[in-house]
């Protein structure tokens, strides 16, 4: 646990000052090495979210075998963050620590119980009705995208621009995964590139009828 938190610590760091910033997150569900651990994946999530305009969390498979996505939207009010938790990384922050709270705070610093309670808060997000011990309660599987509130809609790669187009617009979506003819997952479609990529149709075909007339 230690090392995924400085692993992800760096990851995040890396993120924050690079140029180029990711709109989606892909997380393996099915890798044999290691497990999807739940309180991590959610505290990588918020992180991240913060330093790159993070929009969609994707959950492959073997291979990068498309299972399902969610916006961080979604995951967001699916598991939202406890005022607890913020109020405790405040009282980390460097500035507050100069600002000489009150004496009254000091009960906040005992961070093993603190660090326990918000494991317990945490985890109950996760599977609220199992033993706290369980590990399934804190391990994400492939067969918890229903909890995960994610969805299985797809659109292949050799689909044209103005079906995805109207694909987005059916269901109100602002971007969907895009696989090759195995499933394996290729990318994010935005909205606005498809739509700039009908456009961009729309137009030739106004310039093609323009010379022949």
């Amino acid at each position: 646990m230690k090392g995924r938190r400085e692993e992800l610590d760096s990851i995040i760091r890396y993120v924050a000052s690079s140029s180029k910033h990711p709109i989606f997150l892909l997380i393996p569900l099915e890798e044999r090495d290691y497990q999807v651990n739940f309180k991590i994946m959610r505290q990588y999530i918020y992180k991240l979210a913060e330093v790159a305009p993070i929009r969609f969390i994707v959950f492959v498979g073997s291979r990068n075998r498309l299972l399902g996505y969610t916006t961080i939207e979604k995951f967001r009010a699916t598991f939202p963050r406890f005022g607890i938790e913020i109020f405790l990384e405040d009282l980390i922050n460097q500035r507050v620590k100069d600002a000489e709270l009150p004496p009254i705070f000091n009960i906040f610093y005992d961070t093993e119980s603190i660090d326990k309670y918000l494991e317990r808060l945490v985890y109950s997000q996760w599977n609220p009705n199992r033993g706290q011990n369980s590990d399934n309660n804190k391990t994400v599987l492939p067969t918890d995208l229903t909890k995960l509130n994610a969805s299985d809609l797809k659109t292949k790669v050799s689909a044209s621009p103005s079906k995805v187009y109207w694909l987005l617009m059916e269901y109100n979506l602002d971007g969907i995964p895009v696989v090759d003819s195995g499933g394996k997952f290729i990318g994010i479609v935005t909205k606005e590139r498809i739509t700039q990529a009908v456009i961009n149709q729309l137009l030739e075909k106004s310039q093609k009828l323009d010379i022949k007339e």
